[in-house]
C-alpha cells in the first residue's frame, strides 16, 4: 500500500459546552461514502450517567487539509452507515442530514424512572440498515421499526421486509473464504470483488475493566476472484480503547467501495492509503 496522507485531530476538535473532557481523541469508526469522494469519522466517547457524545467529521478524499466539516451527535460512534445518495448518514442511534448537519435521533424517549445508563446501551444494542435513500430499517431491544432521514417512524411494508432480507443477506456472505481462516470481515466491495479483514490477538473481554483489551494483529486486504493477498499490515501497537469497546469492537478501518482505498484510524491520527 501507498500512504496518500495523514491527518491529525488533536488541535482541530472543537469540544461542545457541557461535554466532558478526554485524554485520547481515539477515531472509533470509518465510512466511505458511495462514491468515494467523502470519509466520515468518529471521535472519541464523551460518557456521562446519562449520556454518550461523539464527534462526526467529514473529510474531503481528495482535499485532507481542510476545513472539515464537524457535528457533535448525543450517541456512540459505530457504527457508521451512508444513505444510498450520500445525503445523510446514520452514527449509532442519530441521523445527521448533510451538508447541514441537521441531527435527529432514532431511540424514543426513556421513562424517568429508568437507570441512567439504560438509553446508552439500548442504542448500541440496536442495529441499522437503509433500504433506501428515504427508509432506514432499524431493530434492538424496542422491536423492529422503518423511520424516514427525518427519525419519523413509517408504516412497514412488505417491500421493506424484502429489502431487508436482501441487505442481510449481502452484508452476511458465506465466511471466511478460503485463505483467511482465523480473519473476521470489516467490509467487502462488490466491483472489484475485495475484502478488509483483520485477526485479534486477545480474546474478546466483555469488561472495560479488565485489561488487557483485545488488539488487532493483522489486517488483510483480499481479492475474492483471484484469491489472493492484495495488501497486509500489522497495524500499530497499543491503540487505546474506549467504554464502547465492550459492546462492540471499534472499526477503525475500511476499505472505499471502488476497492481502491484504505482508511485507518488511530489516537486522533487518520491516514488513508492507495492499493497498489
Amino acid at each position: 500500500m501507498q500512504r496518500v496522507w495523514e491527518i491529525q485531530f488533536a488541535k482541530t476538535i472543537k469540544e461542545p459546552a457541557g461535554w466532558p473532557r478526554v485524554k485520547q481523541h481515539v477515531v472509533q469508526s470509518l465510512a466511505f461514502s458511495p462514491d468515494s469522494r467523502w470519509l466520515a469519522v468518529t471521535i472519541d466517547d464523551h460518557w456521562t450517567k446519562t449520556m454518550i457524545g461523539t464527534h462526526v467529521f467529514i473529510v474531503d478524499v481528495a482535499a485532507p487539509s481542510g476545513p472539515f466539516r464537524q457535528y457533535d451527535a448525543d450517541a456512540c460512534g459505530a457504527p457508521i452507515q451512508w444513505a444510498p445518495d450520500g445525503l445523510a448518514i446514520v452514527v449509532c442511534t442519530s441521523v445527521i442530514r448533510l451538508p447541514g448537519g441537521q441531527t435527529c435521533s432514532m431511540t424514543e424517549p426513556d421513562p424517568a424512572i429508568a437507570p441512567p445508563r439504560l438509553p446508552i446501551l439500548r442504542g448500541i444494542m440496536s442495529g441499522t440498515v437503509w433500504l433506501n435513500s428515504q427508509r432506514i430499517w432499524r431493530w434492538g431491544p424496542g422491536g423492529v421499526s422503518v423511520l424516514d432521514e427525518n427519525c419519523t417512524t413509517q408504516p412497514v411494508s412488505s417491500d421493506d421486509m424484502t429489502a431487508a432480507r436482501a441487505e442481510t443477506r449481502k452484508m452476511s456472505p458465506a465466511w471466511p473464504p478460503d485463505g483467511l481462516k482465523g480473519y473476521t470481515m470489516v467490509n467487502a466491495t462488490t466491483n472489484p470483488p475485495r475484502v478488509l479483514a483483520q485477526a485479534w490477538g486477545d480474546s474478546f473481554v466483555a469488561h472495560f475493566d479488565i485489561d488487557p483489551f483485545p488488539t488487532v494483529r493483522r489486517r488483510i486486504v483480499w481479492d475474492l476472484a483471484t484469491k489472493r493477498e492484495i495488501a497486509s499490515w500489522k497495524p500499530s501497537e497499543g491503540r487505546p480503547y474506549g467504554q464502547s469497546m465492550y459492546i462492540h469492537p471499534y472499526q477503525d478501518c475500511t476499505l472505499s467501495p471502488d476497492g481502491s482505498l484504505v482508511a485507518e484510524g488511530d489516537n486522533g491520527i487518520l491516514r488513508l492509503y492507495r492499493l497498489n
